[in-house]
């Protein structure tokens, strides 16, 4: 179902049922600050950010970001689109029953990289990434940015602006049929595509992994 079809010193490009796709992984080279950044995970604002951090020490820092998992589904759901065109249903069904020929058609139109599980960015980064050090929640690096970096000792000389958390989304009617869906009939499905997703972020969330 997933693979890595090529890395790069600052990418990887994955296949998802077929369909290829490039991730950049952000970084700041004169910092020596690194990201193993995964999409739906405030990575837009890490690109933006990524040149306004100042390295403290100097030493070399790398950090990723993970969503809790059916939230970040429901994102990237949102972000293609399938709420408003009522085809969220039919997407997860043709992946949940393995209707590959249909489900194809689907991926081509979007970006399927947002619907890669989390781990998959973390266990295959770029060519001589630096290993990971830091990990943060999603909820926890959106509400106490600063604290977060703090504690990898990096100060932060950019705007101000708010890290997108896409609460736009929220109150769409399709969220909670989506939700109850992941609860009931698709429950075994989310959680085996994203078995490995859900303990990684018990594990962060817990400080099992810092």
């Amino acid at each position: 179902m997933i693979k890595i079809k090529k890395r790069t010193e600052d990418s990887i490009t994955i296949t998802l049922f077929d369909i290829s796709d490039r991730q950049q992984y952000y970084s700041n080279p004169q910092q020596r600050i690194y990201c193993h950044n995964i999409p739906k995970n405030a990575s837009s604002f890490i690109q933006r950010a990524m040149y306004h951090f100042e390295n403290f020490d100097n030493s070399k820092k790398n950090f990723a970001i993970i969503r809790e998992p059916k939230q970040r589904l429901i994102s990237a759901l949102n972000y293609d689109n399938f709420f408003d065109d009522h085809t969220a249903v039919e997407f997860i069904e043709s992946w949940k029953n393995k209707k590959t020929d249909k489900l194809k058609i689907m991926l081509a139109k979007i970006s399927e990289i947002n619907f890669i599980p989390q781990h998959v960015y973390i266990n295959n980064c770029p060519l001589n990434w630096p290993e990971l050090e830091y990990y943060f929640t999603f909820e926890n690096f959106t509400k106490n940015f600063q604290d977060c970096l703090k504690k990898m000792n990096i100060g932060y000389n950019g705007d101000k602006t708010k890290i997108n958390q896409n609460k736009s989304f929220a109150k769409h009617k399709m969220v909670s049929v989506v939700e109850k869906n992941l609860e009931g009939r698709w429950k075994d499905w989310f959680e085996e595509v994203y078995s490995q997703d859900i303990t990684l972020y018990n594990q962060v969330k817990l400080g099992e992994i810092t």
